[in-house]
């Protein structure tokens, strides 16, 4: 099932603009997989220097038609 990725106005410019991409992702792990594939110059922003998932209080959002879930980014 795709999912979407609601991308905060702060994080857009590393996503050409986009507000949102959608991904076959099942968890939010292979979320932010995807997105970094896709737009290798976010990865700084949501992986710490040994490329794990980085954690804050800013959020990209993932939903899918019946559920959502947050993953955490750096400011």
């Amino acid at each position: 099932m795709a999912i979407t990725i609601e991308i905060p106005t702060a994080f857009r410019r590393f996503t050409e603009g986009l507000p949102k991409v959608d991904s076959g992702a099942t968890t939010v792990a292979e979320a932010l997989n995807d997105l970094t594939v896709k737009f290798p110059a976010l990865s700084r922003h949501v992986r710490d220097e040994q490329g794990q998932s980085a954690s804050s209080s800013t959020s990209i959002s993932t939903k899918k038609t019946s559920a959502s879930s947050t993953a955490n980014l750096p400011r």
